[in-house]
C-alpha cells in the first residue's frame, strides 16, 4: 500500500513537472496557437464543404489555409503593421511637440466660444503635456510590440498558418483525444465545448465583425476629412465599439471637436454626418443581423470581458476575454447540476 502511494505521488509529480516544462516551451506561441484554433473552428463548416469537392483531407486543408491567408490573415497583418507605425510616429510627435508652450499656443488659437469654456487659472499646460505623453506611450506600449520585430512577426505568421492547417485537418481527432483524457462526462464536455463555440461565434461573427466594419468605415472618414493617423484611431474605434451606449462616439466626438478647432466647421460637420450616416447605419441595421448569428451576451458582460481581456492578454484579449467568461458560465452550470442532485 505504501509503495503504491509512493508510485502515485511520483507519477503525479512527474506529470505536473512535465506539464509545467511544456507550458514554458509553448507559452511564447500560445496566443498564436489559440488564434489558429479559433480560425479553424470558425472555418470548420467551409472545410466540410471543401471536402465534398476535394476528398483528400490534407489538400482540402491546404486550399482553405491559402484562402484564409489571402482574404483574412494577410490584410489584417498589414493593417496591424500600419497601426503600429502610426502609433510610434504619434508618440514621437507627442514627445517633441506636446510641451506646455505648444499646448498654450493651441489653446490661444481655439475659437472664442470654446476658449471661454477653459478657465485660464485651471489650465495646467505642463500637466496636460505629461498626460499626453503618458497616454501615447501607453498606446505604443500596447500596440507597437505586436508588430515591432519583423523576424518575430514572420515566425508567428508562419506558425499561425501551420497551426490552422493541422487543426483544420486533424481537429476532430484532437477533440476526441482530449475528451478521452478528460475525467468529465461526455455531456459536460459537450456543454463546455458548446458554450465556448457559441462565445466564439457571438464574439467573432457578431461583435468583432461589426467592430471591424465600424473601424474601417470610421477610419475612411478620418482620412477623408483630415484627422491624422486614421488607421490608429480606427483601431481605437474597434475597441470602443464594445462599450455599451457610448461606443464609437468616445472617439468620433473628440475627432469632430479636433477638426472644429484646427480645420474649421466644414470638415467637422462633414465628419459628423459621416459618423451619423455611415458608421451609425452599420450599428443600427447590420448590427442586429450579425448579433443574431451567435449567442446573446449581455453588452455589459461583453464590455468587461473585452476590456479586461485586452488589459491582461493584449489584442488577443478581444477573443480570449469572452471565451474565458463563457468557460466560467459552463463550469458554473456543471457545478450546479452536480450540487443540486446531491442536495435533494
Amino acid at each position: 500500500m505504501e509503495r503504491r502511494y509512493i508510485e502515485s505521488f511520483f507519477f503525479l509529480a512527474l506529470l505536473l513537472g512535465t506539464i509545467a516544462l511544456v507550458a514554458v516551451l509553448v507559452l511564447p506561441y500560445l496566443n498564436t496557437f489559440i488564434l489558429g484554433a479559433i480560425l479553424a473552428f470558425l472555418f470548420s463548416g467551409v472545410y466540410q464543404k471543401l471536402l465534398r469537392l476535394i476528398p483528400n483531407r490534407s489538400l482540402a486543408a491546404l486550399v482553405l489555409t491559402l484562402l484564409v491567408l489571402i482574404t483574412i490573415v494577410a490584410p489584417i497583418s498589414l493593417a496591424g503593421y500600419r497601426i503600429a507605425q502610426e502609433a510610434a510616429g504619434l508618440y514621437g510627435y507627442a514627445r517633441a511637440h506636446a510641451t506646455g508652450e505648444v499646448i498654450a499656443q493651441i489653446v490661444s488659437q481655439l475659437p472664442p466660444s470654446i476658449r471661454q469654456l477653459i478657465p485660464a487659472t485651471s489650465l495646467n499646460t505642463q500637466a496636460i503635456s505629461a498626460w499626453f505623453q503618458q497616454a501615447f506611450g501607453w498606446i505604443v506600449g500596447s500596440i507597437g510590440p505586436v508588430f515591432s520585430g519583423i523576424a518575430r512577426t514572420i515566425l508567428h505568421f508562419f506558425f499561425l498558418l501551420l497551426f490552422f492547417y493541422y487543426l483544420t485537418r486533424d481537429g476532430e481527432r484532437l477533440k476526441r483525444r482530449l475528451m478521452e483524457i478528460s475525467p468529465l462526462s461526455d455531456s459536460h464536455e459537450q456543454e463546455i465545448l458548446g458554450k465556448i463555440g457559441r462565445a466564439i461565434t457571438a464574439t467573432v461573427r457578431g461583435q468583432l465583425v461589426l467592430a471591424l466594419l465600424q473601424a474601417l468605415v470610421a477610419g475612411i472618414g478620418f482620412a477623408l476629412f483630415g484627422v491624422p493617423n486614421p488607421a490608429l484611431w480606427g483601431s481605437v474605434i474597434m475597441v470602443a465599439a464594445f462599450i455599451p451606449t457610448l461606443g464609437t462616439a468616445l472617439v468620433q466626438v473628440p475627432a469632430i471637436a479636433y477638426l472644429a478647432a484646427t480645420a474649421g466647421t466644414g470638415p467637422a460637420i462633414g465628419l459628423a454626418l459621416w459618423a451619423l450616416v455611415a458608421v451609425g447605419m452599420l450599428d443600427n441595421f447590420l448590427g442586429p443581423r450579425l448579433m443574431a448569428r451567435g449567442a446573446r451576451i449581455h453588452p455589459l458582460v461583453m464590455m468587461i470581458a473585452v476590456l479586461g481581456g485586452i488589459g491582461m492578454f493584449g489584442p488577443m484579449g478581444i477573443l480570449l476575454g469572452p471565451i474565458l467568461f463563457s468557460l466560467l458560465y459552463a463550469l458554473l452550470d456543471i457545478y450546479l447540476s452536480l450540487v443540486r442532485p446531491a442536495q435533494s
